[in-house]
């Protein structure tokens, strides 16, 4: 596992990079993950998700090399059970406003 100091270091050294430098280096640091398979859903999640989220990209680049995989993993199946639960409250909220367009038909059809 890093040490803090190891960690620090890092995130100065990062601070001084510019954004595309950056983002080399997650994306580097992604394929250097043991498992990870390049080009799959998972690879750009992982990328797309460690160069938006500043924290998760600590958590990533702190981890031992043997834990990075299963939190990447982790991470993916959260985003995609947030996706769903999104989708499933959205269909909720378009039939309640088209149950509420039908009551107000029906209210205009009694006068």
């Amino acid at each position: 596992m890093a040490s803090k100091s190891s960690v620090a270091a890092h995130a100065s050294y990062t601070s001084k990079l510019s954004i595309e430098d950056r983002m080399a280096l997650v994306v580097k640091r992604v394929g250097e993950v043991k498992g990870l398979v390049r080009r799959s859903p998972l690879y750009w999640e992982s990328i797309e998700l460690l160069a938006k989220d500043e924290g998760s990209r600590g958590i990533f680049y702190a981890l031992p090399d043997d834990c990075k995989l299963d939190y990447l993993k982790r991470k993916f199946m959260v985003k995609k059970r947030e996706k769903r639960k999104l989708m499933v409250t959205k269909r909720e909220l378009e039939e309640s406003d088209s149950d509420d367009e039908s009551d107000d038909e029906s209210d205009y059809e009694s006068e």
